[in-house]
C-alpha cells in the first residue's frame, strides 16, 4: 500500500487525519496523482453501502477537482476465487461531478448526493 502512495486516514486522531487530507489536497493540486476515495471508512461485512464519513470529501472541495462517482460490486469474491478461477466484478462510472456543480456545498451535501447515486446503482446491479 505504501508503494501505491495510499494515504490512510487515521479516524482515531483528528490531527493526523487533517494532515492526511492536506497531503491529498496538495497531491491533487500539484498534479502528482489522482485520488481514489472510499468515504465509508470501513469495509462492509454485510456488503451494504455504509453511511459516509463526509470529512474525507473535503479533499474534493478544497482541491476543486472533478469527482468521478463509481461503484464496484462483488470484490469480496476475488479472494475466494483467487487461485481457482476468474471472478466477475461489476464496475460502473456513474457521474463526474465538476467543481462548478458542488461549489458552495458542504461535505454532507456532496456526500448525500454521491451516496444516493451509489446506492441506486448498487440496487440495480444486485437485482
Amino acid at each position: 500500500m505504501h508503494r501505491l502512495e495510499c494515504l490512510p486516514i487515521d479516524r482515531e486522531n483528528d490531527r493526523e487525519a487533517a494532515k492526511t487530507i492536506i497531503k491529498a489536497i496538495k497531491m491533487l493540486k500539484d498534479g502528482v496523482a489522482s485520488i481514489g476515495l472510499f468515504p465509508e471508512g470501513y469495509v462492509s461485512k454485510s456488503c451494504e453501502l455504509l453511511p459516509f464519513r463526509n470529512g474525507s470529501l473535503k479533499i474534493a472541495l478544497k482541491s476543486q477537482v472533478p469527482v468521478a462517482v463509481c461503484v464496484i460490486n462483488n470484490t469480496r469474491e476475488i479472494a475466494k476465487n483467487f487461485f481457482r478461477r476468474k471472478t466477475k466484478i461489476q464496475f460502473r462510472l456513474l457521474d463526474v461531478i465538476t467543481p462548478d456543480r458542488y461549489e458552495g456545498m458542504h461535505t454532507a451535501e456532496l456526500g448525500e448526493i454521491i451516496h444516493n447515486q451509489m446506492q441506486t446503482a448498487l440496487d440495480e446491479i444486485r437485482k
